[in-house]
């Protein structure tokens, strides 16, 4: 609200008092703001005092007030709630604290309310008299009505009205809705809408201003702006700026004098623009945009196409035209009249779907053309000129450059100076190339192609011939070379199917394939005979299907190949490779066929192969590679450095390795295999006799097939395995093996060493373990027991197996248990040794009893023996008598053995006692002989001797008997026990 003056309590002159608002109010008492008082106001004549009939008055009191001569009133000021007003031309103040009413006909409603030169003020927007509440803050101020919770009316006779809350109108404007703004004759009908300068705004929000202007149209459609001289915005959220602008539809945009967007989102700026494309743009001076969500800019630029641009002006009468949907048009005439069609540049035209022009005057007149360039013109469909002045007049064809022409389908002319492509799908591409012929190409300077399918690419040249390539310069491809080649410089080709690619040397020798199939590539490289095949400085192949290959290298023979500077394949079928090498053929020695590879090899057999510095093959199907290789017989070959194969079928790689007999092979440093079949392997290895075998660094074979595997390791007798480091086997030991580092076999045939250090020195002996040693063979074919002779299964022995040595002792586990039987010669384990101990243990008291019995016999035997001696000694025994005693004591004896050895053969112990009992039977039978001879003198006691001596005789038989009954019960016992 404006808050130029105000009205106080005065208290000095005890009345109400109109004041600036800057003036203070001492007594206290609420202020009453006024929004805007009468300019007359300002400048009248001084006020005369008014003067109060009942003072300031209470809350519900009456107060009246003395006319004014300053307002010519007939009717005093009236304070308070519901005071009628005392004369004809009725002032009225209804209301609570605050409520003013000043002139005649002024009528104020309302708390706080203002009523000023016959105006109307209610504080609420019912606009009644009556049943007025405390709201208010309406000020009328002139012959206006304000209506509403602090509505504001200033001005004007009767036409200004002020209604809603916060509304506010001013000189004969009308303002109809909450914070409403009308002014100067205006109207603003609508919440927060706004009409100034004689505008009419005619809907919630909307903005009108400027004479005639209109916010909102008919149909009050919110949030439009209008602003300038006639300006009509009549679609929601539409804006229209400018003298007669107008924005038809929702969200239009409308700047400019008389501009005219009418399409729903659209724009228009500037002169005379009609803009009728939804979400359209159109800027400029007399501009027509139709098409939705085109965008038109310039002077008569039209645009009616769907999403289109058009940015330019007219030029002699011809608009800048976007009317395709998708089109561009930029530039003073410019033209894009087809869908998608681009035209950019003063006068440029597209005028078919896809059309691309750009450049002054260029034209793409068919569909997906392209023209760029001044006076481009692409007029083909696909067709593509990028240039000044260039002409693509074939279908798809490409024109780039200056004054260049593709006239032909598919054609390509790039360059300048007359560059043309008249064939179709010719490419011709560089100054002054031309291509008449179809699907040639030209890349070059001054470049000549006259027949189909044929490449060009270089200076000077010519191709004659169909599907012929030809890059380089001075390129001559006759009319006879269909598909040929040729590249470099001064290079011709008169073959089909040839190439060529080189140049001349300083004697002006061209590089030259001159026949079908040739190929000649290289410094005046000449090929002469179909197939031929020459590379390199000089090379030259001059026989069908020859191949030569490097400087000067020469292949006078069909299917001769030669490799390498200055080298020579002259045979038939040869190879030679390498610097300065020969391989000869069959006519002229024994190498057809042959490959010869290196400096000074020699391949001189049927299908040999030398590779290498003096490599030598010159047996049939030799092999020799490296250097000074030598492969000298059949099928032998040779491979590494200073290696040699002599025998037939012999193998030798390495250094300094020889394989010297058929089937041999030797491979490693200083490696021989000098026995049929043999196989040497490792540095120093030597593999001297047939089907021999040394593998490890100086390994030895040279017995007949032996073999020596391992560092140091020697075979030297036949049919011998050393296998370890320096596992050796002697000259004298056939068939034996030596396993382990160190194992040895010596002077011994058919002999085993089996671990590290162990050693074999005897006829099939076996040293088994680390430092075992062998002896001679021990057999042992029998045993005597107690007087018995036992015979052994197995007893000759032919050799030994040690598991030791004199100072290396081994047990031997987990043995199996053996047979036990007559016959058996397994080995008997421990447990089986358990078993039998077991057994004899069990018969101890068995075997107690018979040596008991057999003492008790000895004792017998004894005592007749005692009596025996007294009786020889007593006795002159006679030679009968003598005779007779030693019988029956001889008798005695031989039952006493016997019965011992009875005893003997039940139990080993038993046997043994008794057989010591027997021993001393016969030793006292002994004495008594010897006591017979001394006493033989004593004849004369001979008879009573002899009875004597048959008495003790028969004890002595009785005391056998006795003992034989024990060993019989012994032998019993045992058996139980068994």
């Amino acid at each position: 609200m404006n808050k130029i003056f105000k009205v106080i309590w005065s208290k000095s002159k005890q009345c109400y008092v109109v004041v600036s608002e800057m003036a203070k109010n001492t007594t206290g008492k609420k202020k009453i703001v006024v929004a805007g008082i009468l300019a007359s106001l300002a400048v009248s004549t001084p006020l005369q005092d008014v003067s109060a009939v009942n003072g300031p008055g209470a809350r519900g009191g009456w107060s009246q007030a003395q006319s004014g001569t300053a307002f010519n009133a007939t009717e005093g000021l009236v304070v308070g709630p519901s005071m009628p007003g005392a004369f004809d031309q009725t002032t009225r103040a209804k209301g609570n604290v605050a409520t003013v009413a000043i002139g005649a006909h002024s009528e104020a409603y309302g708390s706080s309310s203002v009523a000023m030169g016959g105006g109307t003020a209610y504080g609420d927007k019912a606009g009644t008299a009556g049943n007025v509440t405390d709201q208010g803050g309406a000020v009328a101020l002139g012959w206006v009505t304000a209506k509403g919770n602090r509505a504001v009316a200033l001005g004007g006779i009767n036409t200004t009205s002020a209604t809603g809350d916060n509304s506010f109108a001013t000189s004969g404007g009308v303002a109809n809705g909450d914070n409403a703004s009308a002014l100067n004759g205006s109207q603003a009908t609508g919440d927060n809408s706004f009409a100034a300068a004689g505008g009419v705004a005619n809907g919630t929000t909307n903005i009108a201003i400027g004479k005639s202007a209109n916010a909102g149209g008919t149909a009050g459609k919110t949030g439009a702006v209008a602003i300038g001289d006639s300006a009509t915005a009549s679609g929601a959220a539409t804006v229209a700026v400018g003298k007669a602008a107008q924005a038809d539809l929702d969200n239009d945009n409308a700047f400019g004098n008389s501009v005219h967007a009418n399409a729903g989102g659209a724009t228009a700026v500037g002169y005379i623009v009609n803009t009728t494309g939804n979400q359209a743009f159109g800027g400029g001076s007399n501009t027509n945009v139709s098409g939705p969500a085109a965008v038109g800019i310039g002077y008569m630029s039209q645009v009616d196409g769907n999403r289109a641009v058009g940015i330019g002006s007219e030029l002699s009468g011809t608009k800048n035209t976007a009317s395709g949907d998708y089109s561009v048009a930029i530039g003073a005439a410019a033209r894009g009249t087809a869908a998608s069609a681009t035209a950019i540049g003063k006068q440029a035209n597209a005028s078919k779907d896809n059309a691309l022009a750009i450049g002054t005057g260029a034209t793409a007149s068919e569909s997906s053309a392209t023209a760029i360039g001044n006076g481009a013109v692409a007029n083909k469909t696909n067709t593509v000129a990028l240039g000044n002045g260039t002409n693509a007049t074939g279908a798809s064809a490409i024109a780039i450059g200056d004054a260049v022409t593709a006239t032909s389908t598919a054609a390509i002319s790039i360059g300048s100076n007359g560059t043309k492509a008249t064939g179709y799908g010719a490419t011709a591409i560089g100054r002054n190339a031309k291509v008449t012929a179809e699907k040639s190409v030209a890349l070059g300077f001054d470049l000549n192609v006259a027949h189909s399918g044929s490449t060009l690419v270089g200076y000077n040249s010519n191709i004659l011939a169909n599907q012929a390539t030809g890059i380089g310069s001075t390129i001559n491809i006759d009319s006879t070379a269909q598909y040929a080649t040729g590249i470099g410089y001064q290079v011709d080709v008169t073959g089909k199917n040839a190439v060529a690619i080189g140049s001349s040397d300083d004697s002006g020798t061209h590089t030259a394939a001159k026949a079908k199939d040739a190929i000649a590539i290289g410094t005046a490289t000449v090929t002469t005979a179909e197939g031929a095949t020459a590379i390199g400085k000089n090379a030259a192949a001059s026989k069908a299907d020859a191949i030569a290959f490097g400087t000067s290298a020469a292949a006078s023979e069909s299917n001769a190949v030669a490799i390498g500077k200055n080298t020579t394949a002259s045979g038939l079928d040869s190879i030679a490779i390498g610097g300065e090498t020969t391989a000869t053929d069959a006519a002229k020695a024994t190498g057809s066929k042959s490959i010869a590879v290196g400096a000074k090899s020699a391949a001189s057999g049927q299908s040999a192969i030398a590779l290498g510095d003096t490599a030598v093959a010159s047996g049939l199907n030799g092999v020799a590679l490296g250097v000074e290789t030598t492969s000298s017989l059949d099928s032998a070959v040779a491979i590494g450095n200073k290696v040699t194969g002599s025998g037939k079928y012999s193998v030798a790689l390495g250094y300094s390795t020889s394989a010297s007999a058929e089937g041999a092979l030797a491979l490693g440093d200083s490696t021989s295999a000098s026995g049929e079949h043999g196989l040497a392997l490792g540095t120093l290895a030597a593999a001297s006799n047939t089907n021999t075998i040394a593998a490890g660094h100086s390994s030895v074979a040279s017995g007949l097939a032996a073999t020596a595997i391992g560092l140091s390791a020697k075979a030297q007798s036949a049919g011998t395995i050393a296998l370890g480091r320096q596992a050796v086997i002697d000259n004298k030991s056939a068939s034996s093996m030596a396993l382990g580092d160190s194992a040895s076999v010596t002077n011994a045939t058919y002999a085993t060493a089996l671990g590290a250090g162990a050693k074999a020195n005897n006829y099939h002996a076996v040293a088994l373990g680390a430092d075992s040693e062998t002896a001679d063979k021990v057999s042992t074919a029998s045993m005597t027991i107690a007087g018995n002779s036992y015979n052994f299964a197995g007893g000759t022995a032919d050799s030994t197996i040690s598991v030791g040595s004199g100072t290396v002792k081994r047990t031997i586990t987990n043995v199996a248990a053996g047979r036990v039987s007559a016959t058996s010669t397994d080995a008997i384990n421990g447990s089986q040794l358990y078993a039998a101990t077991q057994a004899i243990e069990s018969n101890a008291t068995a075997i107690t009893s018979v040596s008991n019995a057999a003492s008790t016999a000895l004792s017998t035997a004894n005592s007749a023996v005692t009596k025996a001696d007294a009786a020889v000694s007593t006795a002159n025994s006679t030679a009968a008598g003598y005779n007779a005693a030693k019988a029956a004591i001889s008798s005695s004896a031989a039952a006493a053995e016997a019965a011992a050895t009875r005893a003997a053969t039940s139990e080993s112990n038993a046997a043994t006692s008794a057989s010591n009992a027997a021993t001393s039977a016969s030793n006292a039978a002994t004495s008594a002989s010897n006591a017979a001879t001394s006493e033989s003198n004593a004849a004369d006691s001979a008879a009573l001797a002899s009875s004597k001596a048959a008495a003790a005789a028969t004890s002595a038989s009785n005391a056998a008997t006795s003992e034989s009954n024990a060993a019989t019960s012994a032998s019993n016992a045992a058996t139980s026990a068994s």
